[in-house]
């Protein structure tokens, strides 16, 4: 079974139901502190992940404790919305962090002098996405000396790669 993170409406239907268990066990087991007991009700849900057993027991017990409905006053509709505003801010984190992974590696290409991967732009002019051939910023593809080479009737270069082996079959005689 695998193990997730609960939706933000899930969180709120499981500290619930951990409070439910705390208020049905506590008379019963009087020496069980209700952190103990919310974390003991928790642990019979088989997909629910550690940390979030956890933080929700933590949370449910504070509400026992403290007399409080967990999330008194949302409504379901409050729970989705909690919940898309969580995965709208976990996508933008995941952009940000791609971001700057990007902009490190750039800044160790630049101080290096080398690249992690190839400098070279794809015929879309994106930037190519080939990890650079050892000691050179270029792929095996974008490298010079492993293309053809030969002139084209309009007169560019023929850039197809062919690993360093002369013509390409376009134009090889």
């Amino acid at each position: 079974m695998s193990r997730r993170k609960p939706t933000i409406p899930e969180r709120a239907q499981l500290a619930r139901a951990a409070v439910e268990y705390i208020a049905h066990h506590v008379e019963r087991e009087p020496d069980q502190e209700p952190y103990d007991l919310a974390f003991r009700g928790l642990g019979k849900i088989g997909w629910l992940h550690s940390q979030s057993r956890d933080g929700i027991a933590a949370y449910a017990a504070g509400c026992w404790i403290k007399g409080e409905e967990p999330y008194a006053g949302m409504t379901p509709a409050d729970l989705d919305d909690a919940e898309r505003g969580r995965q709208a801010q976990s996508r933008h984190g995941h952009r940000v962090a791609a971001q700057h992974n990007k902009e490190l590696e750039a800044a160790i290409d630049t101080r290096d002098h080398t690249s992690v991967r190839c400098v070279g732009a794809t015929k879309s002019g994106r930037p190519c996405n080939i990890g650079a051939l050892p000691g050179r910023n270029l792929c095996h593809i974008h490298a010079p000396e492993l293309q053809c080479g030969a002139l084209k009737p309009n007169g560019q270069r023929c850039a197809i790669a062919t690993g360093g082996r002369g013509s390409c079959a376009a134009h090889g005689r």
